[in-house]
């Protein structure tokens, strides 16, 4: 199939990392959109929703909320570079202190480890 024809929406999924219900989510709220529609009534998504699907997911992985995305795609759609720059902005931001976060979570990990080995030292093997 011809890229510039469209991905059915479980090709488009897999090409992207994301199930079919994950992809229709996103749709639902907005996310993302079908690029046109068979005569079915069937969505069908270019390159370029590939993509959004990808940054989607990769923003959920790394602790966005989809909540989040929200304003960034709005603006991305609406072609308004200063908000686009300024959600971009706030994203890069709520990413940098998610991992501040999971650094702390990560310390306080180790030191409650490191305690507990002082409390009960592991045997050594003979």
């Amino acid at each position: 199939m011809k890229a510039e024809e469209g991905y059915s929406t479980s090709v488009a999924a897999a090409k992207a990392g994301v199930s079919v219900h994950q992809l229709r989510i996103y749709v639902q709220l907005g996310l993302v959109a079908p690029c046109k529609m068979t005569s079915g009534g069937r969505g069908q998504y270019n390159l370029a929703c590939v993509e959004r699907l990808r940054l989607i997911h990769a923003a959920v992985q790394s602790g966005l909320l989809l909540g989040e995305l929200k304003g960034f795609f709005q603006a991305l759609d609406k072609g308004s570079c200063r908000a686009l720059q300024q959600q971009q902005a706030t994203l890069i931001a709520r990413l940098a202190a998610r991992r501040r976060t999971a650094q702390t979570c990560q310390a306080l990990l180790n030191r409650l480890v490191d305690r507990e080995a002082v409390k009960h030292p592991l045997e050594e093997a003979p």
